[in-house]
Parts: C-alpha cells; sequence; structure tokens
C-alpha cells in the first residue's frame, strides 16, 4: 500500500511505474491486473495498492527490490523483497 501523506489539498502524489530489480528479481514479480499504483494519482491522504508474486526457482533466500518512483521530494521509495524458496 502506498499512502500520500501530504496534509489535505497540499499536493498530490503521482507515481510512475513501479519496477523489480536487484539479485533476484525474476522471481519476483507485480501481479498483472493488481497494480493500482503505477501511473496513478493520488490525493493527499488516499491511499493504492499493488500486489508482489514470489515464484522462486529454487530453495534459499531470494532477495530483490520493488522501486516506486513518484513526484515526492524525498525520491523514488525502494521496499526490500525477500522470500524463501522450498
Amino acid at each position: 500500500t502506498v499512502k500520500n501523506t501530504a496534509t489535505k489539498g497540499v499536493a498530490d502524489l503521482t507515481i510512475g511505474t513501479a519496477s523489480i530489480g536487484g539479485t533476484d528479481a525474476g522471481q519476483f514479480g507485480l501481479v498483472e491486473g493488481k497494480d493500482g499504483c503505477s501511473g496513478q494519482t493520488i490525493e493527499p491522504g488516499k491511499t493504492c495498492t499493488f500486489l508482489v508474486s514470489f515464484v522462486p526457482a529454487s530453495a534459499n533466500t531470494k532477495v530483490a527490490t520493488i522501486t516506486i518512483p513518484s513526484n515526492d521530494p524525498d525520491g523514488a521509495k525502494i521496499i526490500q523483497l525477500t522470500g524463501v524458496g522450498k
């Protein structure tokens, strides 16, 4: 979930296209049809959501990141992803 924490009426949050990168990026993915954030403009106090899938190709811990670009003055948000294949 992404939330625009700006004070009401201050600024809309415009989100670019979320992307997955890192060591095991190919084992994580944005679930098609469940990305309600990429390309959206979120009003102050509102939220959007997206789902990430994990399909490990082998055992052990897998890591990646999801980057959410936006017009936030603090820059893009980067979220660490971790999953364990069995």
